[in-house]
């Protein structure tokens, strides 16, 4: 399953590319907002809020082994786990998340 991801803005981290953007997970009623990183060749996302206390990670960069860190505690996210990481495809239309 292909789902378009809407609204994708480029963000400004230190270390990569990264966008932000809208999608409907199917899991959700609502949208959500992602990051999108591209690293290690490929493509990958998280929510855009720490699943801890809620904070807006946008500007926040992937580390080098796949971590992202969230400024206000420290919670690491592996953007590789099925746990936070999403699989996305870019192609020249745009972002998709797949399943």
């Amino acid at each position: 399953m292909r789902i378009k991801i809407e609204k994708v803005n480029e963000v400004s981290v230190d270390n990569g590319e990264c966008w932000s953007g809208m999608t409907r997970h199917p899991s959700h009623r609502h949208p959500i907002k992602i990051l999108i990183f591209n690293y290690e060749g490929g493509y990958r996302a998280i929510r855009a809020h720490c699943p801890h206390q809620g904070l807006d990670m946008e500007g926040c960069g992937v580390d080098d082994e796949g971590y992202v860190t969230c400024p206000k505690h420290g919670l690491m996210l592996d953007v590789n786990a099925d746990e936070h990481g999403l699989s996305v495809e870019r192609d020249d239309s745009g972002f998709y998340m797949v399943s």
